[in-house]
């Protein structure tokens, strides 16, 4: 975001890298203290833009005709006419990077970083490798960073065979299933054909089909009720042959978002959607 007024920049990151799994492990307070934001202030310097640097080289958004090695979103979901994106293998690389940082703590210290440690360490970091990292930093420089949490309740814990429910876009009830929570991709849950059913008998969600394939979603949307878990049934061999969708994650409820398209509730678009989809032939 820029401050037209003084030419300063200012980044907000809400729920991104640590929305994605790091907080609540690696950090004090974070079982009870949910992340809410984090935000790098820069300001602008006397220095120009070398003219040897063409503008699509200075500026956010992926370069025409350019090949794309992994998935990219809008930064700014609400906004996706920006040009900002933000894409998997950064969450990935940050994410490792923050978890290093915790095990450090822990094999010299013993315990976990505060979140002032967090900020401090990101601080000295970014202050360092501002102008070379980021594309404002030819005539930018680094001044602060704050990160804010908020008191949240406890995470929600989910097992194998529970039931979930959500809202749908149009504020009816929706029902899934995690179905497995595998060592590598996590919790993976499937959406059943409930739309606007009442709360029903668990043997009766369970003998609907499923309009959204088995699927992963991040652990963090369920620990804070993205799905709420309402009861449990064993997992049985009609579970277990229910149809598989694509191994991907996102930090965003896709398996809500493909429920929705499903229904012609909304036409969003995102990268591989309409294989979580299992429409009638």
């Amino acid at each position: 975001m820029r401050d037209e007024q003084n030419g300063n920049h200012r980044v907000d990151i809400a729920d991104r890298v640590a929305g994605r799994g790091v907080w609540d492990d690696d950090f004090c307070g974070g079982v009870r203290a949910g992340f809410k934001s984090l935000s790098l202030h820069s300001q602008p310097t006397n220095r120009t833009f070398s003219p040897s640097l063409a503008p699509s080289q200075v500026h956010f958004g992926a370069i025409p005709g350019r090949t794309l090695y992994m998935s990219w979103e809008p930064a700014d979901p609400k906004n996706p006419s920006e040009t900002a994106l933000i894409g998997d293998e950064p969450f990935d690389l940050l994410g490792q990077a923050i978890r290093d940082v915790s095990s450090c703590y822990m094999k010299d210290l013993g315990r976990k970083p505060s979140c002032f440690e967090l900020a401090k360490t990101l601080e000295q970091v970014l202050s360092t490798h501002f102008g070379e990292a980021v594309a404002e930093g030819i005539d930018h420089r680094f001044v602060s960073l704050s990160l804010k949490t908020r008191k949240g309740r406890p995470r929600q814990r989910c097992n194998v065979g529970d039931f979930l429910v959500a809202k749908a876009a149009n504020g009816q009830l929706i029902y899934a299933r995690l179905f497995e929570i595998h060592p590598g991709y996590g919790p993976l849950i499937g959406v059943y054909d409930s739309l606007g059913l009442e709360r029903s008998e668990l043997e009766s969600l369970r003998s609907l089909p499923l309009i959204v394939k088995i699927t992963p979603i991040h652990h963090e949307l369920l620990e804070d009720y993205a799905w709420t878990a309402i009861g449990n049934l064993p997992i049985n061999d009609v579970d277990r042959n229910q149809p598989r969708g694509p191994i991907q994650i996102a930090g965003v409820n896709e398996q809500l978002i493909a429920a929705n398209i499903y229904y012609g509730l909304s036409t969003e678009r995102r990268y591989n959607i309409e294989k979580f989809l299992n429409r009638k032939s």
